[in-house]
């Protein structure tokens, strides 16, 4: 059988260097895998979990070449994409987002277009996008020329765009604070033209990094984040979740009618059953934001979909896709310690794409699932752009 599995995976990394353009991709691949399926006809050692199984994409159509041309993506990585986008679309039903950083920013920075191209050809429909406040305000005329070029192409391919504010820790002291960076946001979204205008905002209030002494801890915070002393309903955890939530409730406010969202731990719904905090629910989330991202960051696809479960179960299916999981594709990038646990890339570009197909295949059965979304647009480019599974 391992003979087998051998044979599998090298018909499918010799299939992958067909050109997919050329029309002759799917048909050699669908050849290469009945031949592989006739050597293990009887044999009960399934390989059903093997990515030579999941269903081979149509070839690409005439939008699909243009975006790759634009994108400037060889064919290889196009016929990636296409099975990338099939999955995260799923027939179109769901919304899927990735997050750009500055890094990012600063490799496309003569090239937006070719930046928005690769992640549309993905099939994303989201990004969240780093905003600077001198980008935002036009003291830098080179970032706020970059925004405009870039969010107008991402609304020519119907791409939604959120800033990525709100992130500040310092707004745990200075809940004034927040007006300062919705007010950035305003301010750009007067001084431009329509088709250039952000969408929304993507919150990023994280109470459970403000432990007492820590690096993201703010000076003059009078209360601290301890997951062994400080769970129990009014103790400091719950009270750092209240000020979050009233954070949210001001910035919904102000930025209406801009859509909101905010990524939340995988922690706090669980504790809320165990009755250790009074706020925090995903219901109490969703209350003031448009959706959430379920930050779900693990290596193995069971863990992911077990740490989001109970989000989904608490949102309900009244709330319609009003939660995102989001894994990580980054390693060594931005927001990323090199941490092999939380990162999906260490395993491969096959393991992600069988992840997602995990993902969706239990989400589905609920209707506040959202998609999926991805930390962060680097990592997962350098997956992408690889020759072999695992680079």
């Amino acid at each position: 059988m391992k003979k087998i599995r051998f044979y599998l995976k090298a018909c499918l990394n010799f299939a992958r260097t067909y050109n997919p353009c050329i029309g002759t991709f799917r048909q050699v691949l669908t050849l290469l895998l009945l031949s592989g399926c006739l050597f293990s006809c009887g044999n009960d050692d399934k390989i059903s979990d093997s990515p030579a199984f999941i269903e081979v994409p149509e070839e690409p159509t005439e939008h699909e070449k243009e975006l790759s041309e634009t994108a400037e993506a060889t064919s290889l990585m196009l016929s990636k994409a296409i099975r990338f986008r099939s999955l995260i679309q799923e027939k179109e039903t769901y919304s899927s987002s990735v997050y750009v950083y500055s890094r990012t920013i600063s490799k496309y920075q003569d090239n937006p277009q070719k930046l928005i191209a690769r992640i549309a050809l993905l099939g994303f429909t989201e990004v969240y996008l780093s905003t600077p406040q001198k980008s935002l305000q036009g003291t830098d005329p080179k970032g706020y020329q970059w925004l405009k070029t870039f969010i107008a192409a991402a609304h020519r391919y119907e791409i939604t765009v959120y800033a990525l504010r709100l992130s500040d820790t310092r707004l745990y002291v200075d809940s004034n604070l927040l007006y300062n960076e919705t007010g950035w946001v305003d301010q750009y979204n007067r001084s431009v033209a329509a088709n250039e205008k952000i969408d929304g905002i993507s919150a990023d209030l994280e109470p459970h990094v403000l432990k007492k002494d820590g690096e993201s801890t703010p000076i003059g915070l009078d209360i601290f984040w301890d997951s062994t002393s400080n769970y129990g309903i009014g103790k400091e955890n719950d009270q750092l979740l209240e000020r979050t939530l009233n954070l949210l409730h001001i910035a919904r406010e102000e930025i209406a009618p801009l859509r909101l969202n905010e990524a939340i731990s995988f922690l706090y719904q669980p504790k809320i059953n165990e009755k250790k905090l009074s706020f925090g629910s995903t219901p109490q989330f969703l209350q003031y934001c448009h959706s959430v991202i379920v930050m779900a960051y693990y290596y193995k696809k069971e863990t992911i979909w077990n740490r989001s479960k109970p989000i989904l179960t608490a949102a309900g299916n009244t709330s319609n896709q009003s939660v995102s999981i989001c894994v990580k594709t980054s390693l060594n990038t931005y927001g990323d310690n090199g941490d092999t646990n939380t990162s999906l890339q260490p395993q491969g570009w096959d393991y992600l794409l069988e992840t997602i197909k995990y993902i969706y295949d239990n989400g589905k059965s609920y209707s506040c699932f959202r998609g999926m979304d991805f930390f962060e647009y680097e990592g997962l480019e350098t997956m992408w752009e690889w020759i072999n599974d695992k680079n």
